[in-house]
Protein backbone atom coordinates (compact mmCIF):
# COMPACT_ATOMS: atom_id res chain seq x y z
CA UNK A 1 0.00 0.00 0.00
CA UNK A 2 1.52 3.17 -1.55
CA UNK A 3 1.28 6.30 1.53
CA UNK A 4 2.43 10.03 1.25
CA UNK A 5 3.56 11.78 3.40
CA UNK A 6 3.00 15.89 2.87
CA UNK A 7 5.18 18.98 3.90
CA UNK A 8 3.21 19.03 7.62
CA UNK A 9 4.17 14.96 8.47
CA UNK A 10 0.87 13.89 8.11
CA UNK A 11 0.18 10.58 6.23
CA UNK A 12 -2.16 9.73 3.79
CA UNK A 13 -3.29 6.45 2.13
CA UNK A 14 -3.31 6.69 -1.94
CA UNK A 15 -6.98 5.38 -1.54
CA UNK A 16 -7.72 8.70 0.21
CA UNK A 17 -9.53 10.85 -2.81
CA UNK A 18 -8.04 13.75 -2.11
CA UNK A 19 -4.47 12.27 -3.24
CA UNK A 20 -5.81 11.26 -6.83
CA UNK A 21 -4.32 13.81 -8.35
CA UNK A 22 -1.12 13.83 -10.90
CA UNK A 23 0.86 16.05 -13.17
CA UNK A 24 2.16 14.56 -16.15
CA UNK A 25 4.49 15.18 -19.16
CA UNK A 26 3.22 13.65 -22.28
CA UNK A 27 2.94 15.24 -25.59
CA UNK A 28 3.96 19.13 -26.35
CA UNK A 29 4.56 18.46 -22.52
CA UNK A 30 7.61 16.39 -22.60
CA UNK A 31 11.12 17.59 -21.23
CA UNK A 32 13.64 18.46 -24.18
CA UNK A 33 17.04 19.75 -24.86
CA UNK A 34 17.48 21.36 -27.61
CA UNK A 35 13.99 20.30 -28.73
CA UNK A 36 14.83 16.65 -28.61
CA UNK A 37 13.47 14.27 -25.63
CA UNK A 38 15.71 14.36 -22.76
CA UNK A 39 15.84 11.95 -19.28
CA UNK A 40 16.33 15.13 -16.56
CA UNK A 41 15.51 15.12 -13.04
CA UNK A 42 11.86 17.11 -11.95
CA UNK A 43 11.14 18.67 -8.52
CA UNK A 44 7.54 19.19 -7.10
CA UNK A 45 7.08 22.36 -5.12
CA UNK A 46 3.75 23.11 -3.23
CA UNK A 47 2.46 26.64 -4.00
CA UNK A 48 2.27 28.14 -0.64
CA UNK A 49 4.39 30.75 0.80
CA UNK A 50 7.25 28.43 1.86
CA UNK A 51 7.37 26.67 -1.12
CA UNK A 52 8.00 22.96 0.41
CA UNK A 53 9.11 20.21 -1.85
CA UNK A 54 7.26 17.57 -2.14
CA UNK A 55 9.04 15.12 -4.88
CA UNK A 56 11.50 14.50 -7.26
CA UNK A 57 11.49 12.12 -9.87
CA UNK A 58 13.26 12.26 -13.23
CA UNK A 59 11.56 11.81 -17.05
CA UNK A 60 12.02 9.16 -19.00
CA UNK A 61 14.59 9.23 -21.99
CA UNK A 62 11.38 9.98 -24.18
CA UNK A 63 10.71 13.55 -22.07
CA UNK A 64 8.18 11.77 -20.34
CA UNK A 65 7.12 12.03 -16.70
CA UNK A 66 4.52 11.43 -14.13
CA UNK A 67 4.15 12.78 -10.20
CA UNK A 68 1.27 10.99 -9.03
CA UNK A 69 -0.72 10.71 -5.85
CA UNK A 70 -1.39 14.67 -5.63
CA UNK A 71 -3.46 16.50 -3.58
CA UNK A 72 -5.98 17.67 -5.94
CA UNK A 73 -7.06 20.70 -3.67
CA UNK A 74 -3.66 22.14 -4.05
CA UNK A 75 -1.28 24.03 -6.86
CA UNK A 76 1.93 23.48 -7.62
CA UNK A 77 5.24 24.34 -9.10
CA UNK A 78 7.19 21.60 -11.41
CA UNK A 79 10.83 22.40 -12.15
CA UNK A 80 13.18 20.20 -14.86
CA UNK A 81 16.92 20.89 -13.57
CA UNK A 82 20.00 19.83 -15.51
CA UNK A 83 21.80 18.38 -13.06
CA UNK A 84 25.16 18.71 -16.21
CA UNK A 85 24.68 22.53 -14.90
CA UNK A 86 24.31 22.82 -18.39
CA UNK A 87 21.06 24.99 -18.70
CA UNK A 88 19.27 26.58 -16.29
CA UNK A 89 16.19 25.08 -14.37
CA UNK A 90 12.79 25.57 -16.63
CA UNK A 91 9.58 26.12 -14.05
CA UNK A 92 5.93 25.42 -14.85
CA UNK A 93 4.56 27.40 -12.56
CA UNK A 94 0.44 27.58 -10.73
CA UNK A 95 -0.02 23.76 -11.71
CA UNK A 96 -3.74 22.71 -10.97
CA UNK A 97 -3.00 18.24 -11.13
CA UNK A 98 -5.40 16.17 -13.23
CA UNK A 99 -7.56 13.73 -11.15
CA UNK A 100 -7.32 9.87 -11.47
CA UNK A 101 -11.00 10.12 -10.44
CA UNK A 102 -12.19 12.03 -14.05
Amino acid sequence: MFNYLDAKMSIYSAKDPQYQGFIAGNGNGIVTVDGKPSQKRIVVFERTKLFPCLRQTWSNADGTYLIPWLDVSKTYMVMAVDDKEKYEPVVWDFIKPASNNG
